[in-house]
């Protein structure tokens, strides 16, 4: 059986200005990404261009770089 992919959001948070990966979003709307789960959907998002302007901080997630 071949399961559907789910969508997620990569949205910049209006409190935090870092980058979230969730099925909701959480502020402005880099993209939207598709995934068997929340785990591929990380990987995919992880190469995605519209994270270009950003950089992963192990612990504190996708901040803006300065």
């Amino acid at each position: 059986m071949i399961l559907p992919d789910m969508l997620f959001c990569l949205s910049v948070c209006d409190h935090t200005g870092r980058v979230i990966l969730d099925s909701d979003f959480h502020g402005e709307v880099l993209s939207m990404v598709e995934g068997l789960d929340w785990k591929t959907a990380r990987e995919t998002a992880e190469a995605h261009p519209a994270l270009d302007a950003f950089r992963y901080v192990r612990g504190h997630g996708w901040k803006r770089r300065q």
